[in-house]
Parts: C-alpha cells; structure tokens; sequence
C-alpha cells in the first residue's frame, strides 16, 4: 500500500466496444478474483496470464493489450472460463484481443479491419473472383500463347493454364510475405520491449525449441479442456504443411524436371498428396466436432473463427471433389473436346476447381490479416518467451498498472499480475 503509485488511466471506449464485438463481451464480469491465472496451467507465476489482460481489456487500454505478447502464450484451452466464478470467460476476452492485434499490427492497416468485417466479406472475395475468372476466361489464349516447353498436358490445364495460375498464386504469395515481414518487424519490437529479460537463449537455441513445441503440439497436453482437441489441430496442421510440400515437389517437378502431369496413382507424390488430404479433413473434421458438440473447449465462436475455418473447409471440400470429379470425367486431349461433351460432368469439375482455387488464393492473400496469422505471432512469440525463459524469469520491467491496482484494491489473490 505504502509504495503505490498512482497511475492515469485513459480507457479507449471505442477499444471497448470492439473487445465486445470480437466476443470478449464478458470482460466486466471480472473481479480479479485470480482464479483465471492459478487454474491455468501454462500461465508463467510471474506477470501471470490472463488476469491483468482482464483489467486492460475492461479498462479499453488499447495500446497495452494490443502490444501485450501473453495474449499469444494462450492457447484458448478454456479452462481459466470454465471455472470463472462470474463466467466472465478470460480465454474469449484474450482471443477478441488476438483479434484485435491482427489489425493493430497489420500493413496496411484497412486490410486488417477488413478481413475481420462481416460486411467487407463480399468485396474481398470479389477480388479472387475477378483474378481466377479472367485466367478463366482467356484461358485457349494464353495456353495458345505460351512457349512449347512450359506447356503442359493436365486436364484443368485445358481451362485454367498452369503457368497464369502460378504465376499468380506466387506473385500473391510473395507480396503477402513481404507485408507480412513488415507486420513482424513491430511485433518483434514490442515483444522485446514488453517481454524484457536477460537471454538464456540465442533466437536459433529458442526458435529450435519452439518450433519442435509446435510441431509435437506439446503445450495442448497441459490444458485440461484443450487436451481432446489435439488430435485434430495436429491433422490439420500436419495435412497443411504436407500438402504444401506435395504442392511444391509438383511446382519443380513440373517446370524444373518437366515431369508429365497428372501424376500415376502409386507415385510417391501423389500418395503424399492424397495421405495429406485425408489427414487434413479428417482434423477439420474434428475441430467442426468439437465447436459444436464442447463450445466450453472451442470458446465463444468469432466471425474470425468462423470465416478461418469455413475457408478452410471449402478449400478441404473443393480439393478433394475437384480431383473425384476429374477421375470422373472423360479424358480429354483438347479443351474443345470437354466443351463438347454432352455430359455436364466436366462443366461440374470445372467449377469446383474454380472455387477451389478462389478459396486457396483467399486463404494466402489474407494470411497475415486474419486468423491464420495467429501460427505466425505465436511461433515469434514463443520464440521470445524461450529466449528470455518466460515461464521461470522474473520479468525486468513490472506491468506498473496492473501491479498498482492490486495493491491498492486488496483484490488479495495472493500475488501481483
């Protein structure tokens, strides 16, 4: 009491509202009774997460809560909302201020509010529209135009050309990872200055650590309620990176060793793709299972979470029935043979691989604006709490805010946040 500092406080009520909209609406139900943070079982026992987010948040402190690099130690296990006593649900709180991160450290800034807009969801998937559907359209021209050796026999190829469709998907690809940079470059700087400490590890020794982590899934084995939802986050994870390893062996395969496509079914690529497939529906699978059967475990459903799994599940869904259809369809030498048929088969595949790569490209042009960026702050934010042994070094610089105003409301929780 005696060393109490007094702090100014200057709530942002348009950060409120938007905490509330992104389905933290329960932040005011808190009463720093703490339990949040003793029954996590990740929270570090200094500094600990998520109480003090809970004050930030009912506060409107945009900036702190914004910048703070413990939103993304959570892993959304929902054990902390379960046992709230006021059910004021400290994991939606923290996943609206993930949400809210996403646009704070997203470049340009629009694009960030964009995508976690419900009304901005027509305009965005107009632009793939337009893109894919003028490949689409021109389709006889450019494959008519483009040089012998990069022509190439495939049957959607007939009406989506490769190297058009490439090209477009790298030059996306490349231009999100560039502004993706961009984004890190502020994050990483805030995780330094409000993850303070003496390194115990070099970024390599921390990066190694953390990426092993993530690819075992190790820290959902430590949440009582996340435990059940491992098995799916790893299929899905894992289908994703293989299927783009699958992506890339045909990408240089095709261009650099002008291999023949499509490939034969007991090719080791295909089977990789096609294991790959299986794995990565099978855990959305699990995950859509999981949200509606255990809400508690999944947490309060955002528009976020519902437009990043929903993406995901066209893209699962339109893959796999483009390549059915294709099996399905008569084979065809020329674009003009399939046109003809009488058989509204081809036309069906057609327009499934049109959505397909609509969805694909959505997903990838989006990335560093929407959910599925969180795999990229966490990772970087994983990397500094291991570099600086987050969960065992007291931090140098104290939250004075948060720590103020435990003191001084005898909140009595049995430590400081």
């Amino acid at each position: 009491m005696g060393n109490a500092k007094a702090v100014r406080i200057e709530p942002d009520l348009e950060f409120v509202r938007e905490i509330k909209e992104a389905g933290g609406d329960s932040a005011k139900k808190c009463m720093q009774c703490a339990t949040c943070s003793m029954v996590c079982p990740i929270s570090p026992d200094q500094h600990s997460f998520p109480r003090k987010e809970m004050i930030w948040a009912s506060w409107g402190l945009r900036d702190r809560l914004s910048t703070d690099p413990d939103i993304w130690l959570c892993h959304q296990c929902n054990d902390c909302s379960t046992r709230c006593p006021r059910g004021a649900r400290p994991g939606d709180v923290l996943a609206a201020a993930r949400k809210c991160a996403f646009e704070h450290y997203a470049t340009p800034s629009f694009l960030g509010k964009a995508v976690g807009s419900p009304g901005a969801l027509l305009p965005l998937m107009l632009v793939p529209i337009a893109l894919i559907g003028l490949i689409l359209w021109k389709g006889e021209a450019y494959n008519a135009a483009m040089p012998e050796m990069l022509q190439h026999e495939s049957w959607y190829g007939h009406f989506f050309p490769l190297l058009a469709v490439d090209t477009l998907f790298l030059g996306t690809v490349a231009a999100m990872a560039l502004l993706m940079l961009t984004s890190l470059n502020r994050f990483w700087k805030d995780l330094v200055a409000t993850m303070p400490g003496r390194p115990v590890r070099t970024f390599v020794q921390a990066a190694t650590v953390t990426i092993l982590e993530i690819l075992k899934h190790e820290r959902f084995d430590k949440c009582e309620k996340a435990a059940p939802r491992r098995l799916g986050h790893l299929l899905t994870f894992w289908g994703m990176i293989l299927l783009f390893v699958t992506t890339t062996c045909v990408f240089f395969g095709l261009y650099f060793l002008h291999l023949e496509i499509p490939m034969q079914v007991y090719n080791p690529v295909k089977l990789l793709g096609i294991g790959s497939a299986v794995a990565f529906c099978a855990g959305l699978a699990m995950l859509w299972n999981n949200r509606v059967n255990d809400p508690d475990g999944a947490g309060t459903t955002s528009y976020q979470d519902t437009l990043f799994i929903g993406v995901l599940i066209v893209v699962a869904l339109s893959g796999v029935g483009a390549y059915l259809l294709r099996l399905a369809s008569p084979d065809a030498q020329e674009a003009a043979a399939i046109v003809n048929q009488t058989s509204a088969l081809p036309k069906v595949a057609v327009a499934v691989y049109f959505v397909h790569l609509v969805s694909v490209w959505f997903l990838l042009a989006y990335l560093p604006f929407s959910k599925f960026a969180h795999m990229v702050y966490r990772t970087f934010a994983l990397i500094r709490a291991h570099q600086v042994d987050r969960w065992k070094v007291l931090a140098e610089k104290a939250a004075p805010l948060a720590t103020a105003s435990a003191d001084d409301a005898h909140l009595g929780a049995g430590e400081h946040v």
